[in-house]
Order: structure tokens, then sequence, then C-alpha cells
């Protein structure tokens, strides 16, 4: 009888030339952003909001540029950071439900730290009052280049790459505390731990970093056009205990729908 022959090893993962070209003309953008708003920072005499704006352009392009970068080492850079499709069941409950429990959250916060943390406040009264043609930037900056840069950094590079590893609930909670703690003090660090970990279940879960950042955005767009004045909160929502019940328990069940629902859609509605 002769031997048989030992399975040949499966091919190693070619790298895609064109996406990472790709990536890396991205990358060389988000560093001329990354200048650029330095820059204007430096030079140009700002309104408080479009200082803010100016500042949250920073910070998204140098996270989402490090992400990138690091992405890079991987043969499939995007699926590395988990850009690949989604189901749109998941993308739009999922900010639904991201959206509703930050307000829970807020309610909630309203009613244990009334006094609110010095740089929240700061950041309200740099968004107090918009006028209308700084609002199109401080919204492109604040639910575009913030998300864009916080989800690729947190959810995409830490969560997926220790995920990868193994270890799911660590990664999900370890990428949630960093990006609590990026967030200010314990209080409002603990609130942005609460969403993160409900990002870290949408992506976990769907395999894609797209619903954790169109939720995001979402919420982001929210919070600026509130702050802003032009979009008010109903009175009996707005007290902490009725808020936070219904904000809370809201926002937990419509992401379990997203979750849920999501895996049942899995490959009929994708983006």
């Amino acid at each position: 009888m002769e031997p048989l022959d030992p399975p040949e090893a499966p091919e190693p993962p070619r790298p895609d030339p064109v996406e990472r070209i790709s990536l890396l003309v991205a990358a060389g953008v988000l560093v001329l952003l990354l200048f650029w708003s330095i820059d204007g920072l430096r030079t140009l005499e700002l309104a408080p909001a479009e200082q803010f704006a100016w500042g949250a352009v920073a910070v998204g392009a140098g996270l989402a540029w490090f992400a990138l970068l690091a992405a890079l080492l991987s043969p499939h850079p995007l699926e590395r950071l988990g850009l690949v499709p989604a189901t749109l069941h998941t993308i739009v409950w999922g900010a639904l439900g991201i959206a509703t429990l930050s307000h829970g959250l807020d309610a909630a916060l309203a009613g244990l730290a009334p006094q609110g943390s010095p740089g929240v406040e700061a950041a309200r009264e740099a968004l107090a009052e918009i006028p209308r043609q700084q609002l199109p930037f401080v919204l492109a900056a604040v639910a575009g280049m913030t998300p864009l840069g916080e989800e690729l950094f947190f959810r995409g590079l830490l969560q997926r790459g220790i995920a990868q590893r193994g270890y799911p609930v660590a990664a999900i909670a370890g990428a949630a505390l960093l990006f609590g703690a990026a967030h200010g003090g314990w209080i409002y660090g603990g609130a942005a731990f609460v969403l993160g970990v409900g990002m870290g279940l949408l992506v976990h879960w769907s395999g894609s970093l797209l619903p954790a950042l169109a939720a995001h955005a979402a919420n982001n767009a929210i919070a600026v056009v509130e702050a802003s004045g032009r979009l008010e909160v109903p009175a009996p929502l707005a007290e902490p205990l009725l808020g936070s019940v219904l904000g809370l328990g809201g926002g937990a069940l419509l992401l379990w729908w997203a979750l849920v629902g999501g895996r049942a859609r899995a490959g009929t509605s994708e983006l």
C-alpha cells in the first residue's frame, strides 16, 4: 500500500496591492488633515465652536492615521479593521440603540452629577448657539472625523486585534475602558465606557465596524444639534429619573434587537 501524501499547507493570504495603495493614499490625506488642523488651531482666530471642531479634526485624523498604518501590517488591512459589509438592520437599529442609550446616560448623569464635568461643560458652551454658517463644518468634524478616528482606533484596531487572539470579552471591555478614559473623569468616562461596550458588541456580533461607526456618528450629530439649541428634548424625557429609565431600558432593547435581528437577517441587506 502506497503511503498517502501529506496534505498541502494552505497558502497564506496574499496582500491586495490595490487595497494597500488605497489605504496609503488615505493615510496621506489624514496626515494632511492633521497638520492642517494643527496649523489652524495655532494661527487662526477661531470662535469657540470652530476651535472645538478643529480639535475634533486633529484628534480624529491622528487616530485614523495611526490605525490605518498599523492595519497595513496585516495582509488584508480592511478586514483587519472590520471595514467589511454589515446588514442594514444592524446599522439602523444599532444607531438608534446607541443614541437612545446615550440619552438615558445623559439623564442619569444630570441627576448624579448636576454640576457637570468642566470639559463637558466647556464643549457644550462652545457648541451653544452655533451660527448657521459654522454648523456644517462642526458637524463634519464632530460627527464625521471624530467617530471615524475613534472607531478605527478603539474598535477596529484594539478590540478586533485582541478578539482575534481569542479574548472577545477582554477585547470589548478593554477597548471600552480606554474609550471611556479618553472622555473625561470617572463619571462621564463611565458613561462613555457603557457606550463603548454597546458599540463593541455591535462590532463583535456583526463582524463589521460599520454599525459602530454609524451609531457613533449619529449620536455625535444629535449631540451637536441639541447643544446648538436646534433640537430640544421633550420635558418629561429631560427629567433625570424618567429619562434615564426610558433611555437606558429602551437603548438596551434596541441594541438587543439590532444584534439578534441582524444575525437573523445576515446576508440579506448588506451595505
